[in-house]
């Protein structure tokens, strides 16, 4: 039973990972074909450019979860008192 468990755990995780690894490169084809299929001309430069936006907003959109993680564990200290030096 213990080792059910931790074999779906595993394989979750997994999942998880390869979506999050897989977004980034989904974003950036989604992006191109919906330039595509909404009657724009996708040029070599336009592409070019695109992808290099994307790779700079990649870093940043990396960072989110863990920022918004810090501000919510940082109101939850704040709202129980935190390390109080007083008892």
């Amino acid at each position: 039973m213990v080792v059910t468990t931790l074999i779906g755990i595993a394989v979750l995780c997994r999942v998880v990972l390869m979506a999050w690894d897989a977004s980034p490169r989904a974003l950036r084809s989604a992006s191109l074909c919906s330039e595509v299929f909404l009657g724009g001309e996708l040029t070599i430069a336009k592409a070019i450019v695109s992808l290099a936006l994307f790779e700079l907003l990649r870093g940043p959109l990396f960072m989110w979860p863990h920022v918004l993680n810090q501000l919510i564990q940082a109101r939850a200290g704040s709202l129980s008192g935190g390390c109080s030096a007083h008892t």
